[in-house]
């Protein structure tokens, strides 16, 4: 697949799995490449072929994004090469290369064997950490996912089974996922690559979680006390990282938007504020909304206040950066003067052998008394920085 002509002149070491997933993430998931990519007419397409894309945004630090595309790729494989064989012009390289990928039968069965992996292993365990399980119970699953991984090691064929239900037998499992076609053209490629993948999973779960493992630190369950004194951490810090993550979007897509606009959308959505007051009596919501009414246009001043006090400080952070640089320009310039001042009384600057030793002699005459010479001096010769 790497021979082809489309990729001659690539020199990324990736596998040619994670470059079709990548590059298609890039020309047809949100936020790709606006310059190659066709999202747009990919979203026409799917939208006049009666389904919705489930190609995300690919991101390298987010190992999710690898095994969700994957998935997305291996349902969708036909439909993309469909559209990219009408789409894909000659002139556009990287089109031309996403096609040749997905043209290829070998990546359709390594594609299954990572979309088998996001289904029983990446979607669960994600939908764990995001989950309100206690942090003193994290063990459980731990222990049940190192159990699983060692059985699907032994035997992959496990995955490929209609009944399997995940690497925590059924919990975080998603029952309406669209079953992977086990009629491939190549089945022990999918479960020779299932087994190097999930060894790797396996390694990283004794090292990195060997703590909630048996034996570990926290591989067993603790008194009421200590379970009442941690029921408010969470098992990651994935709560912090949202409103980060938020922000970002938000800086995208509404770049004008004040403090007051941001800070209600993020509390909407992640405290699912709407979906709340739906289910509320209706005498009740109409009650809070009046109270939100009421004290808006005081939180919005609030807003505005800090919104205002942030600008300042940044303003003067700039201004001080400033004063900082033209100082550090100013003794910059003070010390080559002094320099060339001092080389310009004692008979430079030289330009051969012959000068320097005729300067030495003049230094160091019959008092041989060395004068002391500026640091910087040949060097600012040697860089020819004298006119």
């Amino acid at each position: 697949m790497d021979s082809s002509i489309q990729f001659k002149n690539w020199t990324s070491s990736e596998s040619a799995r994670a470059r079709l997933i990548r590059t298609t993430a890039d020309v047809l998931g949100c936020r790709g490449d606006d310059k190659s990519g066709c999202r747009t007419e990919w979203l026409a397409f799917c939208s006049k072929e009666g389904y919705q894309s489930q190609i995300t945004s690919y991101r390298a630090n987010r190992f999710n994004s690898l095994f969700e595309n994957a998935l997305a790729l291996y349902q969708y494989k036909e439909h993309i090469k469909l559209f990219l064989s009408v789409f894909a012009t000659s002139c556009n390289m990287k089109l031309q290369s996403v096609l040749a990928d997905i043209s290829d039968e070998r990546l359709h069965s390594l594609l299954a064997a990572v979309g088998l992996l996001n289904i029983n292993l990446t979607k669960p365990f994600w939908k764990l950490v995001n989950s309100t399980v206690q942090y003193v119970d994290f063990h459980h699953y731990i222990k049940k996912m190192a159990l699983s991984l060692e059985c699907w090691i032994n035997n992959p064929q496990l995955l490929l089974k209609s009944d399997c239900k995940g690497v925590f037998n059924g919990e975080f499992f998603e029952e309406g996922n669209v079953s992977l076609c086990i009629s491939l053209t190549a089945p022990e490629l999918v479960l020779e690559c299932l087994r190097k993948i999930l060894s790797k999973f396996f390694i990283v779960t004794k090292h990195q979680l060997h703590d909630f493992l048996e034996g570990g630190a926290f591989g067993k369950d603790v008194d009421q006390e200590t379970r009442d004194a941690l029921k408010s951490c969470p098992l990651t810090n994935l709560s912090g990282e949202h409103a980060f993550g938020d922000l970002d979007f938000s800086m995208q897509t509404k770049r004008h938007a004040s403090l007051h606009n941001r800070s209600s959308s993020n509390m909407l959505k992640r405290n699912r504020t709407t979906a709340w007051l739906e289910v509320i009596p209706s005498t009740k919501r109409q009650s809070i909304l009046s109270i939100s009414r009421k004290h808006a246009k005081h939180l919005r001043q609030k807003h505005a206040q800090q919104e205002a006090l942030v600008k300042l400080r940044v303003q003067e952070k700039i201004a001080q950066n400033e004063r900082l640089k033209k100082e550090k320009e100013r003794q910059a310039a003070a010390e080559k003067e002094r320099i060339i001042n001092f080389v310009i009384k004692h008979g430079g600057p030289v330009k051969s052998d012959k000068q320097i030793k005729r300067n030495f002699r003049k230094w160091f005459g019959s008092t041989q008394r060395p004068i002391e010479i500026p640091q910087g001096c040949f060097r600012c010769q040697n860089q020819h920085q004298w006119k």
